[in-house]
């Protein structure tokens, strides 16, 4: 079976969710969710943190894909979007990075960090 386009974030969400996850860590090519894409705007600011899914952070989010993967930000995002959904924060990170899991359990600031939001969905 092959997975299409962003199933695969979908799907991370999805168990997330039925296991009742502490936190979904989504690991992809770069470091999180920038205001634009760095592949082609070289002033590209990363998003630490994400409070609440706007216009803006939808539309940073596109769907554009590396050689590496499928469906891109918009994908992961859309990922974040429904674990935070329902009271699972989510972390948005590079797996290119050496110890990232260690440094992201250590408390620091890697990737994008969206927060749970206000109101949360039952399961």
């Amino acid at each position: 079976m092959k997975l299409s386009s962003g199933e695969n974030d979908n799907l991370a969400a999805m168990i997330a969710n039925i296991i009742e996850a502490d936190l979904f860590i989504n690991l992809t090519s770069i470091d999180g969710l920038y205001d634009s894409n760095p592949v082609h705007f070289k002033k590209a600011k990363l998003i630490p943190l994400v409070r609440e899914f706007t216009e803006e952070i939808e539309f940073a989010a596109t769907g554009e894909t590396s050689s590496a993967g499928t469906g891109g930000m918009k994908s992961k995002v859309l990922a974040a979007k429904k674990v935070t959904s329902i009271g699972i924060p989510c972390i948005i990170a590079s797996g290119k990075k050496k110890k990232v899991l260690t440094n992201i359990m250590a408390g620091k600031e890697i990737g994008t960090l969206f927060l749970p939001m206000a109101d949360r969905l039952n399961s």
